[in-house]
């Protein structure tokens, strides 16, 4: 998903390379901005698009080609979208929502701004919420329990390595920030895990499928890597 303009209006432009990445195609536009396109893991052809100017998210059951919009009123602006294998997660501005029914219904879960959310790959009833200072942690599903005060600086994105680990970002608004904290107990507790020595801090995370590095984007628009062993 590529966010631009449609004349004075904000835009979400889907793209798709058949080539590796050496060319993209349009496949399809729609009002709003997104932060997130996930595919379900049960359902390869359908896709989930998070909308962050309007109160919406879409859902495209063609692998991209077309989609259908999902307002809901009690959305203000949808960070990041987790599946499992019986629904979704949605990390909002207002809240953490869940649908069963590929977002025909809503239910919050978690009141409160969510800046994302991750289901543990190796166990979807594993879920962790991450909120702006605090993380909320779910064993089985469907009651959370908070880790408060995990950092002074904003929370921003969550993701997991293959061994289970977890990994924090951090945004720091003065100063340099802590960049990446991690907890090795499923979201319990959490340690400095250090990062990117730049201002601001790190925005964007993302695991190797081979799970020996982790990339960090920075909130200054830089990218960096480090070897997990």
């Amino acid at each position: 998903g590529r966010n631009g303009y449609r004349g004075s209006q904000d835009t979400i432009f889907v793209e798709r390379s058949l080539d590796g990445g050496s060319s993209w195609v349009t496949t399809a536009e729609m009002p709003g901005n997104t932060r997130s396109l996930v595919f379900d893991p049960v359902l390869p052809g359908r896709v989930y698009l998070g909308a962050y100017l309007i109160n919406a998210f879409y859902v495209s059951s063609d692998g991209g080609v077309s989609f259908v919009q999902r307002a809901h009123s009690s959305l203000r602006g949808i960070k990041t979208i987790a599946p499992d294998p019986s629904g979704i997660w949605l990390a909002d501005a207002g809240g953490l929502y869940r649908s069963v029914d590929a977002g025909v219904s809503l239910k919050q879960v978690l009141p409160g701004r969510m800046n994302s959310v991750l289901v543990d790959p190796r166990d979807s009833r594993h879920v962790v919420a991450v909120g702006q200072n605090s993380v909320f942690v779910s064993f089985d599903g469907s009651s959370f329990v908070e880790v408060p005060d995990v950092s002074s600086e904003q929370l921003s994105a969550i993701a997991a390595g293959r061994d289970g680990t977890l990994y924090l970002g951090s945004i720091a608004f003065s100063g340099s920030s802590k960049g990446v904290l991690r907890s090795v107990n499923g979201g319990r507790s959490w340690t400095v895990f250090g990062g990117p020595a730049v201002e601001r801090g790190v925005e964007a995370l993302l695991v190797s499928t081979d799970g020996r590095t982790l990339y960090a984007g920075t909130v200054s628009g830089s990218v960096h890597r480090r070897s997990l062993g």
